[in-house]
């Protein structure tokens, strides 16, 4: 959450609206309590928004007029390597699809995993020649 989010703070500039989904309420308390000092200020940005929640939930509250100019994924370490079983469903074509309906036109998908994934990567470029 920390780091993550304050390098986006920085390149969005104003206005803009950086909504993130954490599963884990300890870890969003974590924040506001013990590293208060460095990403407190980064949690009451007036452009951060927090939906403690799972990033399927957050998509699907968020309305269909509802689009984002870009969705960084910063959950687990590699496509096999999940913080919880549910997330098999972050590297399928169906989430891939839902992704894409959450983008805006130009949006951009990104995710954040500790090594190279080939094989996700493939899944994302054929799924990007279907649409």
């Amino acid at each position: 959450m920390g780091f993550t989010l304050k390098r986006a703070l920085e390149l969005v500039g104003s206005p803009a609206t950086i909504e993130i989904a954490e599963l884990v309420p300890e870890i969003i308390e974590w924040n506001r309590t013990f590293l208060v000092e460095h990403n407190g200020p980064l949690l009451d940005d007036s452009r951060t928004e927090i939906y403690q929640g799972d990033l399927f939930g957050c998509l699907a509250n968020r309305g269909s007029e509802t689009h984002y100019d870009a969705i960084l994924i910063d959950i687990d370490a590699a496509p096999d390597m999940h913080v919880t079983k549910s997330n098999e469903r972050l590297y399928t074509p169906q989430f891939f699809q839902t992704l894409g309906e959450a983008l805006t036109e130009d949006g951009r998908l990104a995710f954040w995993l500790a090594e190279a994934t080939p094989r996700l990567e493939m899944s994302l470029e054929r799924h990007e020649t279907k649409h």
